[in-house]
């Protein structure tokens, strides 16, 4: 058997406990329940954040190895198919900006560079996958139970329109489009590990979002109310994709850095995944009103 990775060294931990020669299994037949040495586990930075900023795809295939009585070749090596799946699903977050008869203030947001952090949790029942085995297949309990992850990302958002509902939305890219300047975002793509033998997919909860900004000389800061949770189901495959808007401004909030706070409340919208189509951020097209 063969297991082939695709953006794993880049975004996971292998593991050097592998070695070559190293007998991974005693079974003649691999079951697809057996348990198998971890390849790659879940990297996570100093701060706890898990940072995941390209798709990883994984996949296996069993072959023969024959041999000859001889010291000749048997003839031309016929290709051989390796058939591999996406291991991630995307977080996908929007800001909404106010019709202007509501907002609350000349704009809801600008065309900057944003850091943003993100709590998920679940339960020990149904944690989250931290790991692939050698084979490309899902892992679990590699260094623990995972069972929150810290999500960041360096986001370098703009305002884009969506062509369903014409409205404004600060979301992540992943190229600069040619009326966007600014720096590239470190890490635009915030992807979340997942079990694709699980399609039903696992319960998980957001309990935390934080947008911190730099604008005109001052730092807006966009969060969830501190007692704000929100249930959701993980897939495998798939986009995890949120929507909120400013409700109004945290008088209290200031400190040292200068920073503004702002309130979120999540928008409940039954079109909100025909909004923009999966890939836009890959080959997004910003607002001509780019702040």
């Amino acid at each position: 058997k063969i297991g082939l990775f695709l953006n794993a060294d880049y975004n996971l931990t292998f593991l050097n406990t592998l070695k070559i020669g190293q007998v991974v299994s005693n079974n003649e037949t691999i079951g697809k329940d057996d348990i198998l040495a971890p390849a790659y586990k879940l990297r996570v930075s100093s701060d706890n954040a898990q940072t995941i900023k390209d798709e990883v795809f994984s996949g296996s295939i069993e072959f023969t190895v024959g041999k000859n009585d001889h010291l000749e070749n048997s003839g031309p090596t016929r290709p051989t198919r390796i058939n591999v799946t996406r291991k991630v699903s995307r977080f996908r977050y929007l800001l909404k900006e106010h019709l202007p008869e509501d907002s609350i203030s000349d704009i809801d947001f600008f065309s900057t560079q944003y850091d943003v952090l993100a709590h998920l949790e679940t339960t020990s029942e149904t944690p989250f996958c931290d790991g692939l085995d050698i084979l490309g297949r899902p892992h679990y309990h590699i260094d623990s139970t995972y069972t929150r992850l810290i999500m960041y990302m360096s986001d370098g958002a703009n305002r884009f329109e969506s062509e369903k509902d014409h409205r404004i939305y600060h979301m992540t890219f992943g190229t600069n489009p040619p009326v966007i300047t600014g720096s590239f975002p470190t890490y635009a793509f915030p992807f979340i590990l997942t079990d694709d033998t699980k399609p039903e997919g696992i319960p998980i909860t957001l309990t935390s979002l934080r947008i911190t900004g730099q604008a005109n000389g001052y730092s807006p800061v966009y969060k969830l109310p501190d007692d704000f949770t929100q249930s959701f189901v993980l897939k495998p495959n798939s986009i995890l994709q949120t929507i909120y808007e400013v409700v109004g401004r945290d008088s209290t909030y200031k400190n040292e850095k200068d920073e503004v706070g702002y309130y979120l409340r999540l928008v409940n919208d039954p079109d909100a995944k025909d909004l923009f189509h999966p890939y836009f951020e890959l080959n997004p097209t910003a607002s001509k009103n780019n702040y």
